[in-house]
């Protein structure tokens, strides 16, 4: 169990999200976090969450929200104590025990006090440790309680040890000498928080390491301005100092490395970095690569390479860094060597991608160590392995070695290090192995911000998104920007749409040529070696960058090329095929699939004849239409679809001249609709829509059913205005262009139909409905999804015209279809499902509401989101139901938490169903003025917008004159009574629950029982 504050409150459990309830009882939950193994007192929770305003009835619902807290985590826990966290009465309040390892705010404040301990002894451990805490926070702490009373002053709190952290993490890496790509981040810190004199100085002392003296002197009075500004006061006295000391380029400013600490066999403690800077001394015996001035992140790699190597055994360690090509291996291997030259006394850099040269480069290295040469180069060879047996603290890096044997050879043995670069990742006989991935979007971000200065964070992070986050291609990128001074946002334009033009073009220093080469010798070798593998990987060009299933080509044999098609036909050939490109690092294997880098891909496309390429893309096309799964709205399909998704996504504008090709798009949009993604399928839609008409036109069939998906997209994200609009205009063109009975027609009648509800319209949506109904059983029958789709649709519009019994009647219906068809969290099952609570709640069933609304609301939640406007009509039904059931407490928790969703107005039903509940949850917890107020408001409002007659109208008078009876308000009570229960008879019937409150009132004029 690991339980999460640092960003909305979490529970994970095996991995998995644990369901916490509402807001009012999260926030309890997270008060207890905050207090952890502490006592916090019921009147502290009660002023936590209702502040000065708390009802009467505060502590009986904090009582329940502890209840329910208390089954939650002992249901998620099981049977086995160790990890769990309980809650206790204790005392005056409750009390939350748990290790506090399993909390992240008390993991982030340990870590953040080692951090500080270690800042000034040991400041790449201390960076290393603050970082980790960093990396703990998810956005903004208790981000969910916003509004609650508690948080107020809780969020600022922790937003202030943030703060601290990630200052005292600068002045670790300033202390590391990493100045200059610290500036933007400091930059933008400070732009943050301009009152923060800390930032400040730091942002100065970063700019004047880094040869910006001016700059750090304009800093200054910025920062001079803004604090007069604002606080009418002038900087403090170490601002005032450091800019007399940048003034006067005081040497006592300037980066000296802290001292490293040598361990009992002569080598700087692994625990504590030689920071980055030129300060290091260096060997006497060296010819290492001048170091890259714009290096950049990869700390975590580094501590663990040094790890590896620093390890005290007086014996030969070997560690092997490989990765794809232009991933930064070379450049790491340079800043390694530099960053702890002072570790040893020899360290010599050897050339191995041709292993017949490197004989030549060690017997110079025996030259350098007047060691007499040999009759021959392989006697001056073993001369110089003999004498390094004899010697320790030396480091030999062979770059860009292509395979174990070629180097194997070279090993001396002894008390040294050997460090192998190389693409090829079978180094497990020689050594240890780590292998070099893209960078982290952030280190990408600063290294183009520390080249391109002028360069945005949003755009950077788009920029770095296009390049893949691979260095090689942010240095190229940097490096063009530099010579051209050509705007970064026509940079990244151009990329997006001449990619293969920009791979060729801006100067790198420190690689192995540019994107357009950088792979060449890898592919050449692998045509020669494998052709399969060259067509898999030129097939895979053509993909998305994500994980590619292998099913694709294993179940498809027959639509490859040969030899290809052979080696698909036998799944081991495949997985060998796939463990070839792993062996160039041209591609990463993942389970029963592999990966290829986005510039890869592109990079193989360039190379591809142009008489191949179209052939190619269609050969990918029908891969992916015959590993299509099939019926989208089936949840066994799901998971297929999830696999091949992002390839469809990724081929489809290749796929429009084609039916099959826009067929599967289609179907990929309808399982994106299907499994509740209403912002993907919209995503989608909108750019088919875009281009079919430009292409096929407005009235071409799969025009018109991607306009159809869009509108039920829209419908869902609560577009009402835009869906309509699309709808009226799609479903006379496919009644001209189709027919009336068409599936495709039928489908966008009912998406017209949900708009119409939504757009307020339930009389036009019935019409349009029932007629629709009739034709789906008729053509397609009553189990297909359109049938569903359109019965839901119609369920909805019955309970919005307040017709419950016949939304009952077919919701009943409905629902199981959905359930066996379509499954339970299907979209239509989970919308049919909220409509048919509704429908119960309002008839008075209220026991049935309340078992379908919990389990609707469950899978809402988990399905489509808390703020989901099908989840908010579950949460709705359910307050209602809980309050007919005498559960006040828990329905006034639910209907609270509905209502600060703030996804629809005053007026809308959802709103006037859950004040009604919300009427009735109050005037049983004693709070009858504010259930007389907020009845009042909601018998009016129903009044105004659903008429006298209509169920909720005659719920929320029968609510309010409860409220009245409770304040013994008699008159009032039976006057309203009066007027109503003539038409509660004759719409809902004598026996009906609010016949029963309104002849109460209208007979006795008794308060009703508690």
């Amino acid at each position: 169990m690991q339980i999460q504050v640092l960003g909305p409150l979490a529970i994970q459990v095996a991995g998995r999200p644990l369901e916490l309830g509402g807001v009012k009882q999260r926030a309890v939950l997270a008060m207890l976090v905050l207090n952890l193994n502490g006592v916090v007192s019921t009147d502290a929770l009660v002023e936590g969450l209702w502040g000065e305003k708390a009802p009467a009835s505060a502590v009986n619902t904090v009582q329940v929200y502890v209840s329910r807290l208390r089954k939650t985590l002992q249901a998620a826990t099981g049977p086995d104590p160790a990890g769990a966290a309980t809650v206790r009465r204790r005392g005056p309040g409750y009390v939350l025990e748990c290790d506090p390892e399993r909390v992240d705010l008390h993991r982030f404040q340990w870590l953040v006090r080692e951090g500080a301990q270690a800042l000034r002894p040991a400041p790449a451990r201390a960076a290393s440790m603050l970082q980790e805490a960093l990396g703990l926070w998810r956005g903004q702490p208790l981000a969910d309680f916003a509004d609650e009373p508690f948080a107020r002053a809780a969020i600022p709190r922790l937003e202030e040890q943030r703060l601290a952290a990630l200052v005292s993490l600068v002045e670790a890496e300033l202390a590391l000498g990493r100045h200059a790509p610290l500036v933007a981040e400091l930059e933008t810190l400070v732009t943050q928080h301009p009152l923060h004199e800390e930032l400040h100085r730091l942002l100065m002392l970063s700019l004047y390491r880094s040869g910006r003296q001016a700059e750090a002197l304009e800093a200054y009075r910025r920062a001079r301005h803004t604090l007069a500004e604002e606080l009418g006061i002038d900087p403090g006295r170490a601002l005032r100092e450091l800019e007399a000391a940048i003034l006067t380029q005081d040497p006592c400013l300037d980066w000296t490395p802290p001292p490293a600490t040598l361990s009992r066999h002569g080598s700087a403690d692994a625990s504590v970095d030689v920071p980055l800077g030129p300060a290091v001394p260096r060997p006497q015996v060296w010819n290492v690569p001048a170091r890259n001035p714009h290096f950049t992140g990869r700390d975590g790699l580094l501590a663990a390479l040094r790890r590896r190597l620093g390890a005290e055994e007086p014996t030969l360690v070997v560690q092997a860094l490989y990765g794809l090509g232009g991933v930064g291996k070379t450049q790491l291997a340079i800043e390694y060597a530099h960053r702890f030259a002072a570790d040893y006394q020899l360290v010599w850099w050897l050339d191995a991608e041709q292993p017949v040269l490197i004989p030549e480069q060690l017997a110079a290295l025996a030259a350098r160590l007047d060691l007499p040469p040999g009759p021959t180069v392989a006697d001056t060879v073993e001369r110089l392995l003999a004498e390094l047996r004899g010697r320790d603290r030396w480091l030999l890096i062979f770059d860009n070695a292509e395979r174990p044997a070629d180097v194997a050879a070279y090993r001396p043995g002894g008390a040294g290090h050997v460090l192998i670069t190389s693409r090829y990742p079978g180094w497990g006989a020689l050594g240890g192995r780590l292998e070099v991935d893209v960078l982290p979007r952030a280190e990408t971000i600063a290294l183009l911000r520390a080249r391109i200065p002028a360069l945005d964070a949003e755009l950077a992070d788009k920029l770095a998104a296009e390049l893949g986050d691979l260095p090689l291609a942010a240095a190229q990128a940097a490096g063009y920007l530099e010579q051209t001074e050509l705007p970064p946002a026509d940079y990244l334009r151009r990329f997006r749409t001449r990619r293969a033009d920009l791979l060729a073009r801006g100067d790198v220093l420190g690689y192995r040529g540019r994107l357009d080469t950088a792979w060449a010798m890898s592919l050449d070798r692998l045509r020669g070696q494998d052709p399969a593998a060259v067509q898999l990987l030129e097939l895979a060009a053509f993909l998305a960058p994500d994980p590619i299933p292998l099913v694709m080509f294993r179940g498809h044999a027959g639509l490859l090329e040969e030899p290809l098609g052979a080696t698909a036909a036998d799944p081991d050939g495949l997985a060998d095929t796939v463990g070839t490109l792993v062996g160039y690092s041209l591609a990463r294997r993942h389970p029963d699939g592999f990966q290829v880098h986005r510039l890869v891909q592109a990079v193989v496309r360039q190379q591809i004849p142009p008489d191949r390429e179209q052939a190619t893309a269609q050969r990918v096309a029908a891969l992916l239409a015959a590993a299509s799964p099939g019926d989208p709205e089936d949840p066994a399909s799901w998971a297929t679809y999830a696999r091949l998704a992002p390839h469809v996504l990724a081929t489809a504008p290749r796929g429009d001249h084609s039916p099959t090709g826009r067929r599967l798009i289609l179907d990929t949009a309808r399982y994106l609709y299907a499994k509740g993604d209403s912002l993907g399928t919209r995503a989608v839609c909108e750019q088919l829509l875009d281009r079919w008409r430009a292409n096929l036109g407005p009235d071409d069939p799969d025009t018109l059913n991607a306009a159809t998906w869009l509108t039920l997209a829209l419908f869902l994200l609560k577009e009402p205005t835009r869906a309509h609009s699309l709808g009226k205009d799609t479903l006379p063109r496919c009644r001209r262009v189709l027919g009336p009975d068409h599936p495709t027609t039928l489908s966008a009648a009912t998406a017209l139909t949900l708009t119409q509800n939504q757009r307020g319209k339930p009389e036009s949506a019935r019409a349009l409905g029932q007629e629709t109904l009739q034709r789906c059983r008729r053509v397609l029958g009553p189990d297909h999804a359109t049938t569903l789709s359109t019965a839901t649709a119609l369920t909805i519009a019955l309970v919005l015209l307040g017709n419950v019994k016949e939304a009952r009647a077919l919701g009943q219906d409905t629902l199981p279809r959905c359930r066996e068809n379509l499954g339970p969290d299907h979209t239509t099952s989970l919308l049919v499902a909220a409509a048919l609570t509704v429908a119960l709640a309002m008839q008075g069933g209220a026991g049935e509401a309340h078992a379908l609304g919990e389990d609707t609301l469950q899978r809402c939640r988990r399905v489509l989101g808390p703020g989901h406007v099908t989840t908010l009509w579950a949460a709705g039904a359910l307050t209602l139901a809980l309050a007919q059931l005498s559960e006040a407490g828990s329905a006034r928790a639910l209907g609270e938490d509905t209502i600060r969703h703030k996804r629809f107005g005053s007026r809308h039903l959802i709103k006037m169903l859950v004040d009604a509940g919300l009427t009735l949850a109050l005037t049983s917890l004693d709070e009858a003025p504010q259930a007389r107020a907020l009845g009042e408001d909601t018998l009016q409002r129903c009044r105004e917008v659903l008429g006298p007659d209509h169920v909720l109208t005659l719920w929320a008078a029968g609510a309010l004159t409860q409220a009245l009876l409770r304040l013994n308000e008699a008159d009032s009570a039976r006057s309203l009574a009066q007027d109503t229960l003539q038409r509660c008879r004759r719409i809902l019937g004598s026996d009906h629950p609010v016949a029963g409150y309104l002849i109460s009132a209208a007979g006795s004029g008794q308060p009703p029982a508690r």
